[in-house]
């Protein structure tokens, strides 16, 4: 640990600093955590994100609206330097989730561009990405069986 990472740690109330465990440049959070490894703590009453409070303390408040997005991809690292204030889409789209894999896929299953100027995608109900070659080919096969199975 860096003589800066022990005064920064000595700045925080003994109940967050005792409970941090220095693992190369993560402070591990050795507390309470949720089911998807967020450091959690009680403050006034409420269970809030460790991450959070560790930011606010050292750095400056965490404006209304945003996120804290975990630059080191460790759920349970309170180390402010590891975290960046972003907004939740820009968190989400950086994650490893579906709606961030589905958000940078370039072509649809069947090779049909879904992104840049050439593309022919159309957005769902539901808020998705859909080709409209792919409908439309989907479409034809359907309007075929339908034919197909009203001649029987």
């Amino acid at each position: 640990m860096t003589q800066t990472q022990e005064q920064r740690l000595r700045g925080l109330p003994i109940k967050i600093s005792s409970r941090i465990k220095v693992i190369d440049d993560c402070w591990v959070w050795q507390g309470t955590k949720n089911s998807d490894g967020y450091g959690r703590i009680l403050v006034n009453g409420r269970r809030i994100g460790v991450h959070r409070v560790v930011f606010e303390l050292l750095r400056h408040r965490i404006p209304l609206g945003l996120v804290t997005d975990h630059k080191c991809l460790n759920p349970a690292c309170v180390n402010p330097a590891h975290l960046e204030i972003v907004t939740n889409k820009e968190n989400v789209l950086r994650g490893t989730g579906l709606a961030a894999i589905n958000a940078r896929k370039t072509h649809c299953s069947q090779g049909h561009t879904l992104s840049g100027p050439e593309a022919d995608v159309y957005i769902t109900s539901e808020g998705f990405r859909a080709c409209r070659a792919c409908q439309r080919f989907h479409r034809t096969v359907a309007r075929k069986n339908r034919r197909l199975h009203a001649r029987r």
